[in-house]
């Protein structure tokens, strides 16, 4: 992830359907209105649980990582998930079973203590790499993605953006991958290959057929965790 870019709108579509009478229709019609209506409520379907575990050094500032959630909660709310945050400092583990965990997103301050391979960390740098995701199967029990903190606090500096909102952004945008496709850029929203710094100042959110692929996703991992 990286820089420039645009917002998306949702925009539904109606359909009208037009009841044509006959008499015998409109007799049998005014007749019905002195019967009490039977009120039916339809109860939505739960929303699905985006179960989160964020590895962070012992001396990064909570206060930026609880706002940033915040700002990734807002995007996947807008997709109608849920997310469940659970916050790792340093070495200590999680006090939730790692079966549990979804998702695991672990933040470094550097590309090249994540990644060995000088010419792959290299390209990562000249191109201002802010995070990845390993690929990530259905059927795996946990995903992972990797957040660069050093090139988010430089560009938000250089700027002049909230670092826990690219921070929730980048996080949003990892998780995306691991939910839909390791090729799932768009030129639009939250899953634009490069971070629209300029657009920030509202968010950035999944498109419609993303939203609907991410809650698809999720349903399928949690129907497979159950069995």
């Amino acid at each position: 992830m990286k820089s420039r870019g645009v917002i998306v709108r949702f925009l539904g579509t109606f359909l009208v359907v037009k009841s044509s009478f006959g008499q015998q229709d409109i007799v049998a019609s005014l007749n019905s209105l002195s019967v009490p209506a039977t009120r039916v409520s339809v109860t939505p379907p739960p929303k699905p649980i985006l179960k989160v575990a964020v590895y962070f050094p012992e001396q990064f500032d909570l206060s930026i990582l609880l706002s940033a959630e915040k700002v990734t909660t807002e995007v996947f709310r807008q997709s109608h998930v849920d997310v469940d945050w659970l916050n790792c400092p340093g070495a200590r583990s999680c006090d939730e079973p790692a079966e549990a965990l979804q998702f695991r997103v672990a933040i470094h301050s550097r590309i090249k203590e994540v990644v060995k391979d000088r010419a792959q960390a290299r390209l990562m740098i000249e191109h201002d790499s802010l995070g990845f995701a390993i690929p990530c199967g259905v059927t795996d029990t946990v995903c992972l993605s990797y957040i660069f903190y050093s090139p988010i606090k430089r560009m938000a500096l250089v700027e002049g953006t909230s670092v826990a909102v690219i921070l929730g952004h980048v996080i949003a945008h990892e998780i995306g991958h691991a939910l839909l496709d390791s090729n799932a850029h768009t030129h639009q929203g939250i899953m634009q290959g490069k971070l629209p710094i300029a657009d920030l100042e509202r968010f950035l959110y999944f498109t419609s057929q993303q939203s609907k692929h991410i809650v698809a996703s999720l349903v399928a991992r949690n129907q497979l965790q159950k069995k």
